[in-house]
């Protein structure tokens, strides 16, 4: 259960999982509470079945009843939703007797999280059998943010396609101006624009190019603010392989995020063999292993010192840093509706995963 299907991170995530789960024993549905997505479509066409909430408004009642009847009518054993709104929607319109096993998933460190959402993160607590976090900043979180204790939250951390990220083929050294790049929604908490505010520090010493991929409302905002610097913003990049070969042609990768809980841009780039300059942010340091260099968020002059001594010495993972594949996360996944399933139901069953 989604409320969107954008190609970002937690989506991308949720679209390897299902991949993988669809090869097991599992009868997996995908919701998404607002259609037209690209990405949706293509879950359909790999065989696993789709539910889409075309023409709803946000706040459309009819929704809510209709989502109330598949899961109290199909039969479902658990319910997994992803991201707070959809959480939220998930376990209300769910709540009440004969309501499948709830499990939500918490994907980064929301800590400016407001009142309001925290007072209904509590209400929903006895309505939620189960919580995922994706690193143990984003489970403190979970334990903080919904009073739960430590036993009720299971870290699971992001998976990725081993097929598809991975170091490049060595080539001749490229000439010309050092690669920069950034990757993920233009949005301000992503803080592309201090990777852009240090770039005039940067070019004092060193020849470099930036280049950031992805889109979002703070486009026009990151554009005004390169208009005479080396900047190309390139767009999104719709599919894991456009991805990987963006990471596998540059110099350094940076992450300047406010926050953040398991960057999935992080672990593709160190997959990859990057080398990266990160912001000291919630999840940065488990996403790195200690192999990165991390500096404070908005902070333009640290970022661009950091940014010139990678480049001067880049630090890369070493050769044997690998992640979970996407079969590991399923596994893991289906473990946790087990689990789910016999807290809210006592018994054992042979589970049907929506």
């Amino acid at each position: 259960m989604i409320g969107r299907m954008p190609p970002h991170g937690t989506q991308r995530q949720l679209v390897g999982m299902l991949r993988s789960a669809h090869q097991r024993d599992w009868e997996a549905t995908l919701c998404v509470l607002r259609g037209g997505y690209s990405l949706t479509q293509e879950v359909a066409a790999s065989g696993i079945h789709v539910i889409e909430y075309e023409g709803m408004g946000r706040f459309d009642v009819k929704r809510a009843l209709r989502f109330r009847r598949l899961v109290r009518d199909g039969g479902f054993d658990v319910v997994h939703s992803s991201l707070w709104g959809c959480n939220a929607f998930t376990r209300l319109a769910a709540v009440g007797p004969r309501r499948p096993a709830i499990v939500v998933s918490e994907r980064s460190v929301e800590n400016w999280r407001p009142r309001h959402r925290r007072v209904v993160d509590r209400a929903l607590r006895p309505f939620t059998d189960h919580y995922v976090g994706n690193s143990q900043d984003v489970h403190d979180f979970i334990c903080s943010a919904h009073r739960v204790p430590a036993e009720r939250v299971t870290i699971i951390r992001n998976g990725l396609d081993r097929d598809i990220f991975k170091p490049a083929a060595k080539q001749d050294e490229r000439s010309g101006p050092a690669l920069i790049g950034c990757l993920g929604r233009l949005i301000p908490d992503k803080g592309f624009q201090i990777m852009i505010e240090s770039l005039p520090s940067i070019l004092k010493y060193r020849d470099v190019r930036l280049l950031i991929a992805g889109e979002g409302e703070y486009r026009g905002v990151l554009e005004s603010l390169a208009v005479g610097l080396p900047v190309e913003l390139r767009g999104l990049l719709s599919s894991s392989e456009e991805v990987a070969d963006f990471l596998r042609n540059l110099d350094l990768f940076v992450m300047p995020s406010r926050y953040e809980g398991l960057p999935n841009a992080v672990l593709e780039a160190m997959s990859c063999g990057v080398p990266i300059v990160a912001t000291a942010v919630p999840g940065m340091a488990e996403a790195t292993g200690g192999h990165a260099m991390l500096v404070p968020p908005d902070d333009p002059e640290a970022l661009a010192d950091a940014v010139l001594a990678v480049l001067q010495e880049p630090l890369k993972p070493p050769p044997d840093w690998v992640l979970p594949s996407f079969d590991e996360v399923a596994s893991s996944h289906l473990g946790v509706f087990r689990t789910a399933y016999l807290e809210a139901r006592k018994g054992p069953a042979r589970l049907r995963a929506k």
